[in-house]
């Protein structure tokens, strides 16, 4: 078996030779997952700081009674000689397609372009 190692010239056996490969492995698994713990330790030290400052400003707007106002229901609109039913597609179809809820969403007027 030396035979095959001579080119590297070293005094090692195979062993040896593995034993420091998964040393040297286990070591940067380790410190990886020592990095990622100490990520994580700071996201949630931010966290808290966040949660802290938010509570500090709510606290003082909380002696306040807040007064809010109704729901806006938004224009009407307006259909220029289109069906009800075609409307309602269209807006189904463009609320899907921007992934956003419809009442988020608001429709001016619908009409056909020929």
């Amino acid at each position: 078996m030396k035979n095959l190692f001579h080119l590297f010239n070293s005094d090692m056996s195979i062993g040896e030779s593995i034993l420091y490969s998964v040393l040297g492995m286990a070591i940067v698994f380790l410190m990886l997952a020592v990095l990622m713990y100490i990520i994580k330790l700071v996201g949630f030290i931010m966290k808290r700081m966040e949660e802290k400052e938010r509570l500090s400003t709510g606290s003082e707007t909380a002696g306040e009674e807040a007064i809010s106002a109704p729901p806006d229901k938004g224009d009407l609109l307006i259909l220029n000689g289109v069906p009800a039913r075609t409307a309602a597609i269209v807006m189904a179809l463009v609320a899907d397609s921007l992934k956003k809820p419809i009442n988020e969403l608001r429709f001016k007027s619908i009409r056909e372009v020929r």
